[in-house]
């Protein structure tokens, strides 16, 4: 799986990333509400240290919001990765 490290088509994955926006924007609502009004808590979670969270007792919390940006994150990732791999397979093999 060369696509990680050799792009041979840069501005087909750059268009893949600006062409997915609509994508990318409907995934954020799934994860962190309609209005994104959960992503500033995910935000801070992801920056505050597993320790401080331990000690407010708001360890889980911490874990599963920052795992909903991790997870964001890959999922988009992955999409642009997978719809190049499929288009420079389809039109340049």
């Amino acid at each position: 799986m060369d696509v990680l490290f050799n792009f041979e088509h840069p501005f087909l994955l750059l268009f893949i990333v600006l062409a997915s926006y609509p994508l990318y924007k409907t995934y954020a609502q799934i994860f962190f509400g309609d209005n994104f009004e959960k992503l500033s808590l995910a935000f801070h979670y992801l920056l505050q240290r597993d320790w401080v969270s331990f000690k407010k007792g708001e360890y889980w919390d911490d874990k599963h919001n920052s795992h909903k940006i991790y997870y964001f994150i890959g999922i988009c990732i992955l999409w642009d990765l997978s719809v190049y791999e499929g288009l420079c397979r389809l039109f340049f093999e």
